[in-house]
């Protein structure tokens, strides 16, 4: 099912109680107070979730545009799962594509118990993710808050990467073997404009590192 159709069923159900509220209220006077109590707290949560509906739409009508397919979240190992030393991670949603020639998978994830570490200022929270399938195999390294570089790559001492990162236009991000992955908090459900400059973000880092397709061999 796809993500939006999803948030729409749950809007849905949260409208029925809404509604049997309402036409309860003015079928039954002496409840009358507590029926329209109830049913401006759920036509909230209903207003909320028909919010996040219409987000998730806008994501998945740009995704069909550029030709991102939406995969199964449990089909493929996520290049972090075996980095957690605390807490864990649950990956949402997922799209996979090629963007500048490079195979790309974004979606959200969810973690708690500081799973990300210092790639993340929260220890639990929710945000947007990217792996980029590399073209070559890179020595493992990782850029952390507030400004820690672990690895011996000399691709990390780039001044345009250290500034870069520094200024916040590239988030920390993290390469192995033939993979370079990011993970950005928000806490508001991503619309089309934050999965398109998250995948952005990630493609910039890409190019500091030059490990794209043009990076020589």
């Amino acid at each position: 099912m796809r993500i939006d159709t999803r948030a729409w069923w749950i809007a849905g159900l949260w409208a029925l109680p809404t509604v049997f509220c309402v036409v309860s209220a003015f079928r039954f006077r002496e409840f009358a107070g507590c029926g329209v109590l109830l049913a401006l707290g759920l036509g909230l949560t209903t207003w909320v979730t028909a919010g996040r509906a219409l987000t998730l739409r806008s994501l998945v009508g740009w995704a069909a545009a550029g030709g991102w397919t939406p995969i199964d979240p449990g089909e493929r190992e996520w290049p972090w799962s075996d980095l957690h030393l605390k807490g864990s991670s649950r990956v949402r949603f997922a799209f996979t594509g090629t963007v500048d020639g490079l195979p790309i998978t974004f979606g959200q994830v969810q973690w708690k118990g500081g799973a990300f570490g210092n790639a993340t200022l929260n220890p639990d929270g929710r945000g947007l993710f990217v792996v980029v399938r590399l073209p070559l195999q890179e020595p493992p390294m990782a850029v952390r808050l507030p400004y820690v570089f672990v690895g011996d790559s000399p691709r990390l001492e780039r001044p345009l990467l250290r500034q870069s990162f520094l200024s916040g236009e590239i988030p920390p991000f993290t390469v192995r073997e033939h993979e370079l992955f990011t993970v950005e908090p928000r806490d508001s459900w991503p619309d089309a404009a934050a999965a398109e400059q998250v995948v952005r973000r990630a493609l910039l880092i890409v190019e500091l590192l030059d490990v794209g397709p043009d990076a020589p061999w």
